[in-house]
Parts: structure tokens; sequence; C-alpha cells
């Protein structure tokens, strides 16, 4: 038993021991981050069917776009204010015990992840990528080609 808080930066620290890394680290005991002045990120404490929707809803409550995750789904909202992405997961969709196991009107988990690059959002999926990205291949964001 921990007799004391372990905060996030502990754990990053003790996983680094140490090692010197060429990348600013930012961390936070929060499960969200807001990225520049327009982009927040998070993960959801809620989940919803509806791809964006919790997304949209937290955009308007932090006031900015916001990306997050949780829903295991990929799907983005809009309004005239504010975009709301449900980014996906990355995992086998087949693994989770809880969601296979019982009927349910989950929808089937979705491949993908977001990349923001220059407050543009990226969305990718085993499709490729998301309209919204302007179907902007992996190879140019790639810097090892």
């Amino acid at each position: 038993k921990l007799n004391a808080y372990l905060s996030y930066q502990m754990v990053i620290n003790a996983a680094l021991n140490g090692t010197r890394v060429q990348a600013d680290i930012h961390v936070t005991d929060l499960d969200y981050c807001y990225v520049g002045n327009q982009w927040g990120v998070g993960h959801l404490s809620n989940y919803n069917n509806n791809g964006g929707k919790e997304a949209l809803s937290m955009a308007h409550k932090h006031s900015r776009n916001f990306i997050v995750y949780h829903d295991h789904i990929q799907g983005v909202q809009s309004d005239e204010t504010y975009i709301g992405i449900s980014s996906g997961c990355m995992l086998q969709p087949n693994a989770f015990f809880y969601k296979e196991r019982r009927l349910n009107k989950f929808k089937p988990f979705q491949p993908g992840f977001t990349l923001l690059v220059d407050n543009t959002p990226i969305l990718y999926n085993d499709k490729g990528t998301h309209p919204l990205s302007g179907g902007i291949p992996w190879s140019e964001l790639d810097n090892d080609n």
C-alpha cells in the first residue's frame, strides 16, 4: 500500500529512470490538457455511442475544439463554433471481454488515432484518413522518410 500521493510526474520520471529525452514533456494529473489556444485533448469520464457528440459538448464547456478518447469509436461533429472529434482507439477490437461477453448496444470499436499538426486534426483509421484531414497520407508526416 502506498502511503503517499503518486503524481503522474513521478510515474513519468520513474519510467524515464534518468534518461534524457529530446522533447518537451508536459505532465498533468488531469485527464485532459489544452494544446495552444484552439484545442483541448482528453479522456472522457462518460461515453456516447454517437462519435463526436461528447467531444462537441466538451468543446463548448472549455471554449475550444476538442479531441476525446474513451468512447472507442471515431466520429466528428461540429457546429458554427467548434469541432468535436472522437478519435477511435488503439487496440484489438475483439480483445475486450466486458464488451464481448454480454448483449449491448455499443457500436463496434473503431481503431484509429488523431494527430494535431499545425492546428489541423488528422484522423487515421484502418481505412486511411478521415475526410476532415484532407487525405494527408502518413508518409507526408513521417519525418524518417
